[in-house]
């Protein structure tokens, strides 16, 4: 998250804490969480590099129970192939 902030306005940097903030609260409430499965790469389980942990969140809708992968859209690093 260390290269968000990098060129950003202490205004920009500051709302974007706050509605971090409420995700992550919104995420740990009890009934939400134990919905939730964490994914790491294998090079951060080793403690070697960089990355943002990806959420899956398993929702109940009409047809069924649908996996929701969820990522700081802030943290991504757009990269040409």
């Amino acid at each position: 998250m260390s290269t968000f902030y990098h060129g950003k306005s202490e205004a920009e940097v500051a709302e974007f804490k706050k509605k971090i903030q409420g995700w992550v609260v919104s995420l740990l409430s009890k009934d939400r969480f134990k919905n939730l499965q964490f994914f790491i790469g294998e090079n951060m389980a080793e403690g070697r590099g960089e990355g943002q942990v990806a959420i899956v969140e398993f929702r109940d809708e009409e047809d069924g129970e649908h996996p929701y992968l969820m990522l700081v859209k802030e943290a991504l690093i757009e990269e040409k192939c």
